[in-house]
């Protein structure tokens, strides 16, 4: 039947059913076009969406790749230590432990070189071992244009990086000059040290990338790759070297081709099918927004205990519209972990996280509703608190903060003590920065450190004064050490019958430029504290050792500090001192202290056995003070025990100390050791020790220490009649002294 019949049939049927149904039909069919439009529309807008936030998503996981190796640059850049290890001639021993261990593990950085002034390479490292490729070869020309953007003012930081390719594949590259973190440390004028440090994109490190940051399918590619979706990195000079690709999501377009075949066919059933569609599209997109969520979250808060990091708390405001009208206090409570390093060296790093976790779970509760807690380091956190109140709460929290950890950390290996050193410092959120106040609690926790730990400690104008100080003495130490200025003193060691000279014990002095004298106390810890106790040490035993062979029937004794012997390297130093002076290795005596043993027993032993091996005696220094112990002299194999001068100067006045005098030198006698008394005043100090069978005697009766010129007549000879002393020694208590009372 024509068109034609068709409508003349329904015409005659009645007119209005006609048109009825054909608006009907017009109307289901616009309906069923609009729905289909619309499903398309919104199919391809959620395809989009998700595509836009994907692309995102990977710009902010490259970019978090990059601002770790910027971190990381910073901790091996800016450090005290490596300005010492890196100007002049590079310490290999240094070079290897600092950086040539690290690009083995690959944690931070995989590859470094360190350029000088002139460009040239002074190492370049790979994966642990040394490579002979420079850095201009592997990182090609594109790193002039990051060498220029990072060389900033002289003895400053500044860093610039960027993506490059290298022979081994892509990788990102920070490079920035090497200067002290110290105030009042300078680099040497005319050098210049460039560390550059780079870290693979590998297919596992662009895996976890893509697990971190919720990216399906995350991998690298070439230039000229077809993949969808991708993201071009270009090197500094905007050459492409490559592109990462990943997994297209069409959560839309999957919905609408699942649905579609029941839209046509269930139009009864539109409106369910249409709220069906908006239902899904709108978890797809929230899916999307939730991936761009964690994304955020993992670039703000720390990985393992999930915590605000220190980016996250750097970028807390301390003050709103109302901090314009009131003042508001701010303090920053800073922990530090005492004895977390010794968790990790002996339980290993898995256990090591186990204890942060129980650290940041129990601080968080400690301080809920009061701040903010963050971990801004390794085992250091940070707390953030606000309002009239600031300064009391920060207390109340740091005294929690350590009471908490009074109680042991449970592990799978057991139970962990460990403490914590806090500092406080607090300020006014309108003329204080975060930073500042961030800064100032980190000294102040280094003071509660220093202090013996497990306490607080309150930032003020003095801690800053002081330690600049400490800066400026270390830079004019650091300055006389290399202008030879240490000067040594030598004091007489007389047999203890006879008063003859035995031997000479040296003594580092240091006169400043302006005359001021500073005491061996303040610049030895200045030495082991700035990293230069390893140069102090040697310069005082070779000038020791040449000034000594004018001596050859004379022992030397010269004592050695703590850090330099728990230097796995330190046997070797004495050795290659002896052998350049000439001087003979057993007229040689190291003195050690109990600080040596009680820190590290296992390395204390094993240097002494070496030292020994090589013919050097080895005495137990300031016997007496601290935690001293017979067990020490039954441990360790000693020549010699020195009693200390605090133990001396009471024999005079103390029936006690005498008696504690005579049994501590039997004891050692009985062990086969020497004994030599320290800090001898008076004749009565000398007769009673030489009756109670000490062999050597050292003090100010005999001598005060005094330059090598002046020593060197006194060597020959008594330094008094031996005998003429008994006749005018008493007893305590004016009891006449016996050779029977004493023995």
């Amino acid at each position: 039947m024509t068109l034609r019949g068709l409508l003349a049939r329904f015409g005659r049927k009645g007119t209005l059913e006609f048109w009825i149904a054909l608006m009907a039909g017009a109307s289901l069919f616009a309906t069923i076009a609009v729905v289909f439009y619309a499903l398309n529309h919104l199919a391809g807008e959620v395809d989009r969406t998700d595509r836009a936030l994907t692309q995102q998503t990977a710009q902010a996981a490259i970019k978090s790749f990059l601002t770790k190796l910027h971190d990381g640059h910073q901790d091996y850049a800016r450090w005290d230590d490596a300005v010492t290890s890196l100007y002049g001639t590079p310490d290999p021993d240094f070079v290897r432990s600092s950086y040539a261990d690290s690009t083995a593990t690959g944690i931070i950085f995989d590859t470094a070189f360190l350029i000088d002034e002139n460009g040239r390479d002074l190492f370049a490292l790979r994966d642990g071992r040394s490579i002979t490729i420079s850095s201009k070869d592997y990182l090609g020309p594109a790193l002039e244009h990051i060498l220029e953007r990072s060389d900033g003012p002289r003895g400053q930081y500044a860093f610039a990086s960027g993506y490059f390719r290298t022979p081994d594949g892509i990788a990102a590259v920070v490079a920035g000059p090497v200067v002290p973190f110290s105030y009042g440390m300078d680099v040497p004028p005319g050098q210049k040290r460039m560390l550059v440090i780079a870290k693979h994109l590998t297919a596992a490190a662009i895996r976890r990338l893509g697990d971190e940051f919720v990216i399906s399918g995350f991998s690298l590619a070439g230039n000229d790759s077809p993949a969808e979706q991708s993201l071009v990195l270009s090197d500094p000079s905007n050459v492409p070297i490559g592109r990462l690709v990943w997994s297209v999501r069409t959560g839309g377009s999957d919905v609408l081709a699942t649905i579609s075949p029941a839209v046509s066919t269930m139009l009864a059933l539109l409106s369910v099918i249409l709220m069906g569609v908006v239902f899904v599209a709108w978890a797809n997109l929230r899916a999307t927004m939730q991936s761009q969520k964690e994304a955020e979250h993992a670039a703000s808060h720390d990985f393992l205990t999930g915590l605000p990091n220190r980016a996250s708390l750097l970028a807390t405001p301390l003050g709103d519209g109302a901090a314009l009208r009131m003042q508001n206090d701010v303090c920053v409570v800073f922990l530090d972990l005492d004895g977390f390093k010794n968790v990790n060296d002996t339980h290993g790093h898995f256990i090591g996280d186990r204890a942060l976790l129980g650290c940041a779970a129990g601080f968080s509760h400690i301080s809920a509703g009061k701040g903010l807690l963050a971990r801004v380091g390794g085992d250091e956190f940070a707390f953030l608190t606000r309002g009239s109140e600031a300064q009391r709460v920060a207390s109340k929290v740091a005294e929690q903060f350590i009471e908490f950890l009074k109680e042991p950390i449970k592990t799978l290996t057991g139970d962990l003590r460990l403490g914590t050193s806090v500092g406080i410092a607090s300020g006014c959120s309108l003329d204080t920065t975060i930073h500042e106040l961030l800064r100032r609690s980190d000294i102040a926790m280094y003071e509660a450190k220093k202090l013996g730990g497990n306490r607080v400690a309150y930032y003020d104008a003095n801690i800053d004064a002081k330690m600049q100080e400490r800066a400026t003495l270390t830079h004019h130490l650091r300055e006389a050490l290399a202008k030879g200025e240490i000067t040594l003193a030598y004091q007489l060691i007389v047999d203890a019958a006879t008063h003859e000279p035995k031997g000479v014990e040296a003594l580092a002095r240091w006169t400043m430029f302006n005359g001021r004298v500073i005491g061996p106390d303040i610049f030895i810890s200045l030495a082991e504290e700035g990293g230069l106790i390893d140069k102090l040490g040697s310069y005082v035993l070779r000038r020791a050792c040449l000034d000594a062979l004018a001596w050859p029937s004379h022992y030397l004794s010269v004592n050695v500090s703590p850090v330099q012997f728990r230097d796995p390297y330190f046997e070797e130093i004495v050795g290659r001192v002896l052998a350049e002076t000439g001087f003979p290795a057993h007229r040689l005596e190291l003195e050690i202290t109990e600080r040596h043993l009680m820190a590290e027993p296992d390395i204390a032993l094993a240097a002494m056995r070496r030292l020994k091996e090589r013919g050097v005696t080895i005495a137990l220094d300031d016997f007496g003070t601290g935690y001293s112990s017979i067990g020490y002299l039954r441990s360790f194999p000693f020549d010699r025990l020195k009693l200390d001068r605090s133990i001396c100067a009471d024999i005079t006045s103390n029936a006690n100390v005498q008696q504690l005098v005579q049994g501590t030198i039997a004891i050692a006698r009985s062990m086969g050791l020497k004994v030599t008394a320290e800090g001898i005043e008076d004749e009565f100090q000398a007769k009673f020790l030489r009756l109670a069978g000490c062999e050597l005697l050292q003090g100010f009766h005999f001598n005060r220490p005094m330059p090598a010129s002046e020593i060197a007549p006194r060597l020959s000879g008594k330094s008094d009649d031996a005998e003429a002393l008994f006749d005018r020694i008493t007893f305590v208590g004016d009891e006449r002294m016996s050779e029977e009372s004493v023995t």
